[in-house]
């Protein structure tokens, strides 16, 4: 995704670290889009390491400053609704979600 990024975005890429790793630095707001939050795509990621970046961002914000962000909550795969698709000129995105309630986990496989 990085390499991608890197040749298709107008921005440069000076780091790539772990949410959890990197420095915040004084703002007015934070944003994690994607459902950032929900992936365990870091071995240090859990339920203590999530409350502490919440607090590193809460102490980055200037008064007033806001913390936008997007969860993937329990409940949204139904039998009639596990798979779809988005298409555009050139493109298509297949998604298709199984919800384990039990071990609380939702699995997400996307085709692009």
């Amino acid at each position: 995704m990085i390499a991608i990024a890197r040749t298709r975005a107008r921005v440069q890429c000076d780091r790539v670290c772990s949410l959890f790793k990197a420095d915040i630095p004084l703002c007015n707001a934070v944003t994690s889009i994607g459902e950032c939050l929900n992936y365990l795509f870091d071995p240090d990621s859990d339920q203590k390491t999530l409350i502490h970046l919440f607090h590193r961002i809460y102490n980055a914000l200037t008064p007033g400053g806001v913390f936008i962000f997007d969860i993937a909550e329990p409940g949204q795969v139904t039998q009639e609704q596990n798979r779809g698709f988005t298409e555009g000129k050139d493109w298509v995105v297949l998604v298709e979600k199984q919800e384990n309630p039990e071990q609380e986990t939702l699995t997400r496989r996307i085709i692009s």
